[in-house]
């Protein structure tokens, strides 16, 4: 059960009191640390939000106007937020990064004088960029059935100003070759030319799921395309109530509303003959879920971009195996342990029924009290 790069022992030195701690540094983009006192903090980690990483801090008011002119979000500012604990016995402080994110929205509430400030992770930065497609200084404008969707995903990130060298291969924030490597993501002989206005993101998001993986920056920056999480056999943490437990209280949930046991994907483009083109792939959960037992209920995509049937049939398959795992959860508080991560895999255990072993969706850690709020998802057949 690893808790890196937390200290093994807090698995269970957290069933017990436990002091915690947590630093917040605010930075200018010339790396200055602009003087901030946070009062509270929290973060969230959600492997269904863009950015993944996001969080709120409050601070009173700062007296210097020049520092509170330099909290603009439109300014390349840094947030970095370390958590951890005070081991028993010892003075040392194990801590560590948690997150790495930008500001992203500054209010003032006067006469309290209360600065609240949102922050997020580097696709904040990234998700708005548009571009000339076309610029000759841009590496691999066209796409081919025998483009690597690692070197796909590697040009958009170029092109979003994410990665700063053009021929595709890792960088100091870019897992390159973890990335899958598929190469039949579009349709032999209609090769994919992005097109001015296109946003390098979206299309990145939309190779992920052709390859069905999940592409994020993680929380401390680094960009990844690994594939879509499962549960597991090494848990990272066990999560129970009674007197070794940490849960603090837990809801349970079942719902048709975001769920999905039939996927559709699309992809419709004009040829170089302007034909229209389209590729539909679909998939279709099985078991006691399945659409001819409880009825059809189905998430679609199309993208006005070349694709192959086996990318369209991908597509749909990799939506479905998130949306099919949300008709069941849990939203469990308990004290928080810092190594937790959406797509880890916890054993819950409440008063009744077995111990099951749950896919972490989203977490959320309240700095400030020391506890944290992990939702799960339980894949069903």
């Amino acid at each position: 059960m690893s808790t890196a790069p937390w200290d093994p022992s807090c698995e269970q030195l957290i069933r017990s009191p436990l002091r915690h701690k947590f630093t917040v540094t605010v930075k200018n983009a010339s790396g200055v640390v602009l003087p901030l006192d946070v009062t509270s903090a929290s973060v969230t980690l959600d492997e269904f939000w863009s950015p993944y990483v996001q969080g709120t801090l409050t601070a009173p008011v700062p007296s210097d106007q020049a520092l509170l002119d330099e909290l603009d979000p439109r300014r390349l500012v840094h947030v970095d937020v370390d958590a951890g604990y005070l081991l028993p016995g010892t003075s040392t402080d194990d801590v560590h990064p948690l997150a790495r994110m930008y500001l992203a929205g500054r209010d003032v509430a006067r006469p309290g004088d209360q600065l609240s400030l949102a922050v997020q992770g580097e696709e904040y930065l990234r998700d708005r960029v548009v571009t000339a497609w076309n610029d000759p200084d841009w590496a691999g404008a066209e796409w081919d059935s025998g483009t690597p969707a690692a070197a796909m995903l590697h040009n958009c990130l170029y092109a979003a100003g994410a990665v700063s060298n053009p021929t595709p291969g890792d960088e100091p924030n870019w897992a390159y070759s973890q990335a899958p490597t598929d190469t039949d993501l579009v349709e032999p002989g209609e090769p994919w030319v992005p097109g001015t206005g296109d946003e390098p993101m979206s299309i990145a998001r939309d190779i992920a799921d052709r390859a069905e993986s999940w592409f994020r920056c993680d929380e401390l920056g680094m960009w990844r395309a690994t594939p879509r999480p499962q549960i597991s056999g090494a848990t990272v943490h066990q999560l129970q109530v009674g007197a070794n437990g940490t849960i603090t209280g837990a809801r349970t949930g079942m719902s048709r509303d975001g769920w999905a046991n039939h996927a559709v994907g699309h992809f419709r483009w004009n040829d170089s003959s302007g034909i229209e083109q389209n590729r539909v792939g679909e998939a279709a959960s099985g078991g006691a879920y399945a659409p001819s037992v409880v009825g059809k209920a189905s998430d679609y995509v199309m993208w006005d971009r070349p694709g192959s049937y086996s990318a369209a049939t991908r597509t749909a398959r990799s939506r479905l195996a998130r949306l099919s795992t949300r008709g069941r959860s849990m939203d469990l508080d308990a004290v928080a342990a810092y190594w937790v991560r959406p797509g880890h895999t916890v054993t819950v255990q409440l008063p009744l029924g077995g111990q099951e072993r749950h896919l972490v969706s989203a977490v959320t850690f309240d700095l400030t009290t020391g506890g944290m709020r992990v939702v799960t998802r339980l894949p069903e057949g």
